[in-house]
Formats: structure tokens, C-alpha cells, sequence
């Protein structure tokens, strides 16, 4: 529960701006800090949120934020955009921004965000609506780019300073900006630059000017400080009470200082549990190191942080760090640097995303959820694209704001969920190295493949196996009937969020088995069957019931039809169509399974692919009961081919490497255990060679 009290703590929007003011992270300190640190130290130390000072830190946020809730006045000027005509469908009003802070909940929003920085260029202009389609929802948005439609842009707030000094504004010569203070109009002293003497006080600001071109900003200073820095003055929507200006410096610097403190506390904590001063400072020097070469060096980032994880193969790792914790260090924290400088620079920022692609239907669909309230229907009576992930994209945006940073973060912790997974099969049985391999592999295959690019690119895959994968490490645990039902909901989710994952999904229950269990003892059901933990399969069973039929009830609730695949691309997209004959739909369902495998299309053999098919013949070989490959542990053997089944029924295309994602994890996990079986084997011999 304080994990939660904690997160809502952290990303709770506050009416007093500065470091970490909530939602939405828009500067990079909050973004990285709250956005990303935070939730790992969530993992990494939770009990750390047991100690009484620190729920009194937490509550203190709270209370800061709720306290500003009542008594202090927004900070901020209230922006609008008003376009000429409608631009996206079903519009009744002025175009949303995603800001959290401002009239999200009307359908003709006050203000469409709420300004507490300086817009310095078009991508930093909270403007994302620019990704929507027309309202006769056309596939092209001609005569709705940006600089295509004269959106007009206005501004209004209140400026209160202590003492005498220039307040001016800075914009585009395109925007042809007016401004006015106190009900005055303020002349322009250059080109789109205008500035005005002001006395001590609260002041009445409105600029107003047209988006024409690609290239605007708007950079309010004072004193030649720009808005959003600690010495800019008072900005507030309405005019502040006298209590709200007493109150509003110590409440500002109170909210920092808890954060700051919170978290600083926290990661020291969390390091001094480690014990290990020379792996703290390994983990360190080499995330440093990822962040300046991904930084001044982006091409070279993916490649360098593959080799930066390969040398903890190369140095003396001590037993007491061999465990979920060294892991953590030695790779996790390294994978979570390169992410978060990779795409440091979305921070604060929007981005156009492409016209017809499967990312751009998801967030035009999170728009219509959250900004246009259509909450079930999500964008589709029925989904052609994947349900559940146009909910996600949305929650991310409501934290994140414009920037699309938080869905990087979020497959971040998707791969890392992957990374462990393949960790928690192999190390009990193989020992602390072997796991590390089963953790590398996935990583390196995402930092050297095509897979790379949909980290944070704002697709299904990604998250649906890291819901699959969490299910099945509570299946795993067990500790209970919590745990059974978390890991219930999980394969819901998983399958909502990618609906092709369904035998993935289905398969988790297979973890009711021990992962010592060798596939190829699959037929000798007398012999696995005392061995199930029933209530694990029940309770999966069970929730994904309750999910498929709270599903089909949906599409009914739309159309009359009570199915789970209605209106989906099954049939589209089926590898044996109606009218086929075998002969036909044989090759084309070995095509489609060798391009999951290969990760290419048309299938081809590649190195980054070699794991997929590598688990691909171990798993058939385990089944068949091939010595020495039937040793395999039939759950995870199970969960891979689940998961490629898919492809025997429907098959994707474009976005090279998308649909084989899902497999990372376990396909890893197989390799790296027939790997330390071979190892084992031979050391057995040569035992065996030399006491003869």
C-alpha cells in the first residue's frame, strides 16, 4: 500500500511549481528522478517505506500538495489553442493538451494546458493534438500539419513581483504576437520581442499570436530570467492572496526539499544494503560512462552498453553479490541508464508521430479515451488494433505530459521484467553466472537488433510480455492467495494488451509445475500430475475467464456479437485462409513460425535471432524426448512454444523483429539452460575419462 501512497505522493500534480511539482514530469530532473529512479527504488528496497519517518516524509508531500490544493492559486498562465475549425473527430471545443493541471475533463477546456516553463521552440509547445487525424478521420492529415492551419495560441495569467523591473516576451516573427498588461497594449522593442517597465505587484498578462510556419516559441523573462527558472517571479492563473504569497516560497521549497530528501535518503539506503562498496562503484562508473557515450555518442550507445554488461563475465563477482540484488547492479542499472539518455531528449517535448502506423493509432486513441472521455469504447467499438495498450499510452501521457519519455521507461521495465525472468529460471538450477547469461541475453538482443527501435515507440509487444513474464514469477513465488490473483489479473492484462498472446498467456498456469520438471516427461502424466499446484491453475483459470467473458460482454455491449475475436484482424490476418488447401497453408504457417524465430521478414538466419532459434529446436527436441535436450524444464519450454503457436494462426508484418519480442525472455532462459546442461555434461565426462 505505501508503494502506491508513495507513487501518488510523487506524480500528484501541485498547484506550487518548481523541481518536483507532480505530474506531468516535464524537466529532466523530475522526469528521471520520479519518473524512473523512483519506481526502481520501489523494487529495489521496499522496505525502506516501513520506516516511520519515512511515511512522515511521504505524508508531508501529501499534505504540501493538498494544502496548496485549497490555499494558493495554480501556478502557471493558462494557454489555449483555438484552431480555425474542428481538428479530430467528434471535437466540441478547443484541442486538449496532455496536461493534467488544466481542463482535461471538459469537453471545452478553459485552458488546454498550464504553462510553468518557457516554450524555447515548436517541439517544446504543448501541442501534441497536431497527431490527430481530421475529423472525417482521413489516413492523411493534409491541411492539418503543423503550418498548415492557423491555430490560434493565447496566453493569460498573473505576474506579481516584489520590486520594480522588464518584463518581456520573446517569440517568433511568424506568430505576430500581441501583448498586453493591465489591459495596455505593450509595443513590440524588435522583432517579435516585446517588453514593458512594471512596478512592484500583480500584473495582468495576455499575449495572443497565430501558429504560421513550423517555428514558434514563447519565452517569457523578467529581469532577463526566463519563466520556469527560480528567479523568475510569481506566475499564477488568478491573482494571489496576500496568504498565498506568504506561503507560496516556503510551501515551493518544503515540496523540494522532501522529494529531494525522500529519494536521496532512499538510494543511499538502498545502496548501503549492498555491503559491496567495489560493485556499487562498478555499477556506477560504467552506467556513467553509457550515459556520456549514448549522450555525445548515439550511434555507438546500444553497442557500447552490450559490451559494458559482458564484463562482469570477465571479473571475480563474490558469492554474497550473486543474487537478484548483484544483478540489479550489474546489469539492470547500466540497461536503465542507456534508456533513460537515449531518450533524454523527449523530455518536456512532443513528438509527430507517423501517419498510419500502429503507434499512431494507439495514441490517437488515448486522446479519445482520456481528453474525449469515450472511456469504454477506447477508440473502437471493436478492436482492429490491440484493446488494452491505447489505455496505457494514455497513463503515460497524464504523468509524462506531451513527451512520449514514458513509454521508453515503460518498455524499459518490460525488458528488465524479461531480463529477470530469464535470472529466476536458470540461477537456482545453474548457479549465479549461468542466470546472469539467461538476464544479458535478452538485453543484448534488443540492443543489437531491430528490436530496439520499438523501446518507447509506442507499440503492444513489449508491454503484453512483460505482463506475461510478472505472471509467471507470481505463479512462481506463490506466497499466497494475493499472489495467485495478482498473477490472474497479470495474464488478463497480457492478453488484453496484445490479444495474439493469448496461448502465452493461457500457458503461465503451466509455472503450477516445478521448473524442475523435464519437458520431456510431458506424456507421463501420472508421474506430474500429484506435482501441480492446483489452486495456482485455478486462480488463472478463473481471472482469465472473468477477463474473456467481461471482454466478449464489451464487443456484445457494441455490436450484438458476444465474441472474443469480433471486429479483431484474426481473419485478416489468418495464415490459413478460407478456400487454402493444405498443401498451401502448411508452407505458409512454417513461413510465418520461421519468421517469429528468425525475427526477420522474409525469414532469414541472423546473429541478433540466434537464441529464437536455437530455444526453437531445443523446445521441440525436449518434447520429443531427444537426449540429452528432454532435461528441459517443461514451464518454460511450455510458455515458448505458447507463445510461438501465434504464429501457426495469424502473421504480422512491417516493424521487423516486433512479433517475435514475446519469446526473449524464455527463448534466453532455454538457451542458457541447454548451455550449462552441455557444460555440466562435459565436466561429467572428463570426470569420468580421468578416474578411469
Amino acid at each position: 500500500m505505501w508503494r502506491v501512497i508513495t507513487l501518488v505522493a510523487l506524480l500528484w500534480p501541485s498547484h506550487l511549481s518548481g523541481w518536483f511539482d507532480g505530474a506531468p514530469l516535464d524537466t529532466p530532473a523530475e522526469a528521471l528522478l520520479a519518473g524512473l529512479i523512483a519506481p526502481a527504488l520501489i523494487w529495489l528496497h521496499p522496505s525502506f517505506l516501513r520506516k516511520n519517518f519515512v511515511r512522515a516524509i511521504v505524508a508531508a508531500i501529501l499534505v504540501i500538495k493538498l494544502t496548496a490544493a485549497f490555499a494558493a492559486q495554480q501556478d502557471g498562465w493558462c494557454i489555449t489553442f483555438d484552431p480555425p475549425r474542428a481538428m479530430v473527430r467528434d471535437s466540441t471545443g478547443k484541442p486538449h493538451a496532455w496536461d493534467i493541471r488544466a481542463d482535461w475533463l471538459a469537453d471545452d477546456p478553459v485552458c488546454s494546458a498550464i504553462m510553468t516553463r518557457s516554450y524555447r521552440d515548436s517541439s517544446e509547445m504543448p501541442v501534441w493534438f497536431f497527431n490527430l487525424p481530421p475529423p472525417d478521420d482521413a489516413v492523411v492529415r493534409d491541411g492539418f500539419h503543423p503550418g498548415q492551419i492557423p491555430i490560434l495560441v493565447g496566453g493569460a495569467g498573473y505576474l506579481t513581483v516584489g520590486q520594480a523591473g522588464t518584463f518581456e516576451l520573446l517569440t517568433t516573427e511568424g506568430m505576430q504576437a500581441t501583448v498586453r498588461v493591465d489591459d495596455t497594449r505593450v509595443e513590440l522593442v524588435g522583432p517579435a520581442h516585446h517588453r514593458v517597465e512594471l512596478q512592484r505587484g500583480s500584473h495582468f498578462i495576455q499575449f495572443e499570436g497565430t501558429m504560421l510556419g513550423k517555428e514558434w516559441r514563447i519565452v517569457p523573462e523578467w529581469n532577463g530570467a526566463a519563466m520556469g527558472s527560480t528567479a523568475f517571479p510569481i506566475a499564477t492563473v488568478r491573482p494571489p492572496s496576500r496568504v498565498d504569497r506568504l506561503l507560496r516560497p516556503a510551501g515551493s521549497w518544503l515540496l523540494t526539499i522532501n522529494v529531494i530528501g525522500l529519494l536521496v535518503a532512499w538510494s543511499w539506503r538502498a545502496l548501503a544494503r549492498v555491503h559491496a562498496n567495489e560493485l556499487v562503484i562498478w555499477s556506477g562508473a560504467s552506467s556513467l560512462a553509457i550515459v556520456i557515450v549514448t549522450t555525445y555518442l548515439p550511434p555507438q550507445g546500444a553497442w557500447y552498453t552490450a559490451a559494458a554488461v559482458l564484463l562482469p563475465f570477465l571479473m571475480p563477482v563474490r558469492r554474497r553479490f550473486q543474487n537478484a540484488r548483484g544483478l540489479f547492479f550489474l546489469i539492470l542499472v547500466p540497461w536503465l541508464a542507456y534508456v533513460g539518455a537515449a531518450n533524454a531528449h523527449q523530455i518536456g517535448r512532443w513528438t509527430l508521430y507517423g501517419i498510419g502506423n500502429d503507434n499512431f493509432l494507439f495514441q490517437r486513441f488515448s486522446y479519445r479515451i482520456f481528453m474525449q472521455h469515450y472511456w469504454l469504447e477506447g477508440g473502437q467499438t471493436t478492436f482492429w488494433n490491440q484493446p488494452l495498450f491505447r489505455w496505457i499510452a494514455g497513463v503515460l501521457h497524464m504523468i509524462f505530459g506531451d513527451s512520449s519519455v514514458g513509454q521508453a521507461y515503460w518498455d524499459a521495465c518490460a525488458v528488465a521484467i524479461m531480463m529477470l525472468f530469464g535470472y529466476r529460471v536458470v540461477a537456482p538450477r545453474a548457479g549465479f553466472l549461468w542466470g546472469l547469461a539467461a538476464a544479458v541475453i535478452p538485453m543484448t538482443m534488443f540492443l543489437l537488433g531491430p528490436a530496439l527501435e520499438f523501446v518507447g515507440f509506442g507499440l503492444s509487444e513489449i508491454s503484453s510480455a512483460g505482463f506475461i513474464y510478472l505472471a509467471a514469477f507470481f505463479v512462481m513465488r506463490q506466497r499466497g492467495v494475493r499472489d495467485l490473483i495478482v498473477a490472474g489479473v497479470l495474464v488478463v492484462l497480457g492478453f488484453y494488451t496484445r490479444l495474439n498472446n493469448l496461448p502465452m498467456a493461457i500457458a503461465v498456469a503451466a509455472f503450477a509445475l516445478p521448473l524442475t520438471l523435464p519437458a520431456g516427461s510431458w506424456w507421463r502424466v501420472r508421474e506430474w500430475l500429484p506435482k501441480v499446484r492446483w489452486t495456482a491453475v485455478a486462480a488463472i483459470a478463473v481471472v482469465l475467464g472473468i477477463g474473456c467473458v467481461l471482454f466478449a460482454w464489451r464487443t456484445w455491449y457494441y455490436t450484438g456479437v458476444f465474441g472474443l475475436f469480433h471486429g479483431t484482424q484474426r481473419e485478416f490476418l489468418a495464415v490459413w485462409k478460407p478456400g487454402m488447401t493444405a498443401t498451401e497453408a502448411v508452407p505458409a504457417m512454417m513461413s510465418s513460425t520461421m519468421m517469429v524465430l528468425t525475427g526477420q521478414d522474409p525469414p532469414r538466419l541472423a546473429l541478433h535471432a540466434a537464441p529464437l532459434v536455437l530455444a526453437g529446436l531445443i523446445s521441440v527436441a525436449s518434447i520429443a524426448g531427444i537426449r540429452p535436450f528432454r532435461n528441459a524444464p517443461l514451464p518454460v519450454v511450455a510458455l515458448f512454444l505458447a507463445g510461438l503457436s501465434g504464429a501457426l494462426i495469424t502473421r504480422g508484418w512491417g516493424h521487423e523483429g516486433r512479433f517475435s519480442i514475446h519469446l526473449y525472455g524464455a527463448a534466453s532462459a532455454i538457451c542458457v539452460w541447454a548451455s550449462a546442461a552441455l557444460v555440466e555434461r562435459l565436466q561429467s565426462a572428463r570426470v569420468t575419462r580421468e578416474a578411469a
